[in-house]
C-alpha cells in the first residue's frame, strides 16, 4: 500500500498488520500459491485472532 494514497494513518497501520498476520498464517502452513488458502484456513485465522481494544 502506498502511504499518499489518502487512506487515513490509522486504517494503514489496520491493513498492514492484517496482512502481516495473513502472511504468518500462509508461511506457517507452507503455502506457495494464493489459491492453496481455503475458506477453513480463513476460518482459522479469524477465530484465532486477536482483536485490539479499539476494533
Amino acid at each position: 500500500m502506498r502511504e499518499g494514497s489518502g487512506i487515513p494513518a490509522s486504517t494503514l497501520r489496520k491493513h498492514k498488520k492484517f496482512a502481516k498476520q495473513i502472511r504468518a498464517l500462509v508461511i506457517s502452513r507452507g503455502y506457495v500459491m494464493l489459491n492453496q488458502v481455503t475458506a477453513p484456513d480463513i476460518d482459522t485465522f479469524y477465530a484465532n485472532r486477536r482483536l485490539g481494544g479499539r476494533t
